[in-house]
């Protein structure tokens, strides 16, 4: 019994770390993950033994319900493990970072997002679909930085710009921008402040790594929009 009650617990306590270790990141993950699994497997080589031994004895099949309560915890965590990472794996349509943030659009219409400071970045996870240019996710907002579900895929040349601050660290390419409900670009950057204390803001733009549509327009703005800075 009090091998059933251990392997129980260890096997939650490994599925549950495992289930939020891709909901957010966590420097710590490795340590539990190394805990847990040596005891678990420690405790699962004992039971197993034991089981084998208490079956010599008796001949019940019974005697072996400790050891297929520990593979069923190990089947739950495989499970986990295989669900997750057929999303992070399956193939890409459109990736796009910058300002702590990594998008990955997939073929398939669903998105991984992650989004935060360095080593505590939250996953989010759900669909979208394409319009042309123009990407609407599912989820209204998700941080400070991102206020929108709606990215415009354009192409932003230095010299689009106007704001010197931009210009001195911006390279041309092609960008994601948040756009509202009308289309506009939204501005939610604070750059700086002007001679008379005012707030100058501007967008945040997530350069785009990797775009494999293949249609014509892929790269081009949507009914000519344009960012504005």
């Amino acid at each position: 019994m009090k091998r059933i009650i251990s392997l129980s617990i260890i096997g939650i306590l490994f599925a549950i770390v495992l289930y939020y270790s891709y909901q957010f990141d966590n420097l710590f993950r490795i340590f539990f993950f190394l805990i847990l699994g040596i005891s678990f497997s420690v405790i699962f080589y004992k039971t197993t033994t034991g089981n084998y031994t208490d079956y010599q004895k008796n001949k019940k099949a019974i005697s072996y319900l400790p050891t297929l309560i520990g593979i069923g915890f190990i089947l739950l965590n495989v499970g986990i493990y295989y669900h997750f990472e057929n999303k992070l794996n399956s193939p890409s349509l459109i990736k796009a970072q910058n300002h702590g943030v990594y998008a990955d659009f997939k073929v398939n219409g669903q998105y991984i997002i992650k989004s935060g400071s360095w080593a505590t970045k939250i996953h989010q996870y759900g669909t979208y679909k394409l319009e042309d240019n123009i990407i609407i996710a599912d989820k209204l907002k998700y941080d400070d930085v991102l206020v929108s579900n709606r990215f415009l895929i354009s192409f932003i040349q230095n010299s689009d710009l106007t704001n010197l601050l931009e210009i001195e660290s911006f390279e041309s390419g092609k960008y994601l921008l948040q756009i509202d409900s009308s289309g506009n670009e939204i501005k939610n950057k604070l750059l700086n402040f002007d001679k008379e204390h005012n707030k100058i803001f501007s967008s945040y733009k997530f350069e785009i790594t990797e775009d494999n549509r293949k249609h014509s327009n892929a790269g081009k703005t949507e009914n000519g929009i344009m960012p504005n800075n």
